[in-house]
């Protein structure tokens, strides 16, 4: 194998030049004698020049005669790059990428269909760790355990959206939402493992302004012990009602 090569590498070498069979330029090839007289050279100068070429009838039936009858499994089927797709809001069609799945047509479709998804699953904010019960979400477990004991209680509860006004130590408007909202008795529960003086202030300011009812939950061992009783009455008043047993609220422990 070596000597036929190095033979063939020690032959002749012809420079020659040659006429471009499409544009008609002229190029260089170095050939060997053999190759010439063969015609085993390139015909074209460039590859632009050799893929233009003009294939002639009996080619194209020479090669349409080797595919036929041939099976390709992996050969995957031309697709279109886009596909009709209708949006789930406003129920327009529109076109997105095969390989996306975009299902609205627009931003404000869009922006609706992620507010529909999270209705009535959160209060007025979202925080970024919550916990999920009955299909809702949750702040935390305390909140969790204070929906279950409210459910074996049989009251009735929803989670509260509705911002109260009030305003902070230095006089600026906020908005305030307890955790827990009552219809039955109109009252609201708040879960609070921790107050500060301004929590504090939040709380009561809130509860001046809206003249609401208003439970607080300090601890874990309280929203396991508490009653039916202790709704009724803690919200036959308006007021602050913190926790019955007087103890002072502690940190809540990580949820």
């Amino acid at each position: 194998m070596h000597a036929k090569r190095n033979a063939t590498l020690t032959q002749a070498r012809l420079n020659c030049e040659l006429t471009c069979v499409r544009c008609h330029n002229v190029f260089n090839l170095v050939l060997t004698k053999r190759q010439f007289d063969d015609g085993e050279f390139a015909k074209h100068c460039s590859r632009k020049c050799a893929n233009s070429r003009e294939q002639s009838p009996e080619a194209n039936a020479k090669r349409s005669a080797s595919l036929s009858g041939r099976i390709y499994p992996n050969r995957r089927k031309y697709t279109s790059e886009h596909v009709d797709v209708k949006c789930i809001i406003c129920t327009n069609t529109f076109q997105r990428k095969r390989k996306h799945k975009t299902q609205t047509c627009s931003l404000k479709c869009k922006s609706e269909f992620t507010s529909r998804q999270s209705r009535g699953k959160t209060g007025g904010y979202r925080p970024r760790n919550t916990q999920s019960y009955n299909g809702q979400l949750f702040d935390s477990t305390w909140e969790v355990a204070l929906a279950k004991r409210l459910d074996d209680l049989t009251i009735n509860w929803v989670r509260n959206k509705d911002a109260l006004q009030y305003k902070d130590q230095s006089g600026a408007n906020r908005r305030y939402y307890p955790d827990f909202y009552i219809p039955e008795h109109n009252a609201y529960i708040e879960v609070k493992g921790y107050a500060t003086e301004a929590t504090r202030h939040k709380m009561t300011d809130a509860i001046k302004r809206n003249s609401i009812k208003l439970i607080i939950l300090w601890s874990l061992n309280e929203i396991e012990q508490f009653t039916y009783a202790r709704l009724v009455f803690n919200s036959s008043t308006a007021g602050f009602h913190p926790a019955s047993t007087g103890a002072e609220p502690v940190p809540r422990s990580n949820q």
